[in-house]
């Protein structure tokens, strides 16, 4: 088609010179713009309400860190989830986080926590419950002792994540 008939049909047709592409192929552009910004299928207030539930699981996990009693690796699998359905450009840099990737990986592959992450959690559990008791009234000390009990339970419960796949955490 010369250049001068398209421009002809692009003025009956009321389309701007340039833009006559079939319907799938402007769906093909428009997808692939879409992947490459970031965005997820869905309406734009929804994928919004996924990437801050995201951010907020990540805060929450981040906090995990220092807290004993906040699931840090559940929560930054939560994150990827949300981030999945917000933005997969979110989800791509969590995925590829030196420090936080390889334990989501392994927990949406083999719900695995790795041997160091399991040892160091009891251990701060641990501090925390020997402070609870000196800092808290008797009736009440036994408390974070029963709740950090429990959540050890829970990880000590969930495979170690194999030898093969270990990195530095």
């Amino acid at each position: 088609m010369t250049a001068a008939r398209a421009n002809t049909m692009a003025r009956i047709t009321n389309v701007g010179s340039g833009s006559l592409v079939s319907s799938s192929a402007r769906d093909s552009a428009r997808d692939r713009a879409r992947s490459s910004t970031g965005s997820s299928t869905g309406s734009a207030p929804l994928r919004g309400v996924w990437l801050t539930a995201g951010v907020f699981c990540m805060l929450i996990g981040t906090v995990g860190i220092v807290l004993p009693l906040v699931p840090t690796v559940d929560c930054y699998a939560l994150a990827a989830y949300c981030f999945a359905r917000g933005s997969r450009r979110w989800e791509a840099w969590l995925m590829a986080h030196p420090r936080i990737g390889p334990l989501v990986r392994d927990w949406r592959t083999s719900r695995a926590v790795p041997l160091r992450a399991k040892w160091l959690a009891t251990l701060s559990m641990s501090l925390s419950c020997g402070w609870a008791f000196y800092a808290l009234k008797p009736a009440v000390a036994w408390i974070p002792a029963a709740c950090c009990t429990l959540v050890a339970l829970y990880l000590w419960t969930r495979p170690t994540r194999p030898a093969s796949t270990l990195t530095k955490v």
